[in-house]
């Protein structure tokens, strides 16, 4: 079974709950172990209806991408000159903090892909944008930062707006690039991904 370090809620659905850690550094209760059960020292089992991991263990702070995995969404926005957006991301970036990538971000619950990356556009260019059709969808692990996410790309064009830093915090600067210019910069594991399907699209 999958050891959760300390600093991650209570494991959930598996077998040996005496083996778990909760997010208090307790080891999960013993009496505890069936399929859908885990509790915290001195407290209840979690079951797969009632109470969720984080209040099992005490706090409901659970983090996105890091106790569990995340879809983040980003949008590949071509110019009439060829070239595509991306954006360099600032220090309070979410990970991956000084790189380049083209913009998107996470899908809130409840949200459709098409609509979570014209909202997330929006926020952070202040642009509305048409979504095209789906580049691909990339296993985004960024092992060092202990983060897990799940990326659709989609190509898209700007409908109305010009391209403007919104939210300087995480975003410092954006700028056009060809496919080219953009392989010389220091890059998001998730747009190296991106532009190695972009140049295999365009080689066939």
């Amino acid at each position: 079974m999958m050891h959760l370090p300390t600093d991650h809620a209570c494991c959930h659905g598996q077998a040996e709950a005496a083996e778990c850690q909760c997010r208090s550094g307790e080891k999960c209760s013993s009496e505890c172990s069936g399929v859908g059960e885990c509790s915290c020292e001195g407290g209840g089992c979690c079951d797969e209806v009632g109470e969720t991991e984080g209040e099992c263990c005490g706090g409901t702070d659970l983090e996105i991408g890091v106790d569990y995995i995340g879809v983040g969404v980003g949008a590949l926005i071509f110019n009439d000159d060829g070239k595509f957006l991306m954006a360099l991301r600032g220090p309070q970036a979410r990970n991956e903090r000084n790189t380049w990538e083209i913009p998107g971000g996470k899908v809130e619950f409840g949200e459709r892909l098409a609509d979570a990356l014209k909202r997330e556009i929006k926020e952070e260019i202040g642009v509305e944008i048409e979504v095209g059709e789906l580049l691909h969808v990339a296993d985004h692990l960024i092992l060092d930062e202990q983060q897990h996410w799940v990326s659709p790309t989609f190509i898209c064009r700007i409908v109305k707006g010009i391209p403007t830093v919104q939210e300087p915090q995480k975003c410092t600067k954006i700028e056009w690039f060809t496919l080219a210019e953009a392989k010389k910069m220091p890059l998001s594991d998730i747009t190296k991904s991106d532009i190695e399907v972009l140049e295999k699209r365009k080689a066939k």
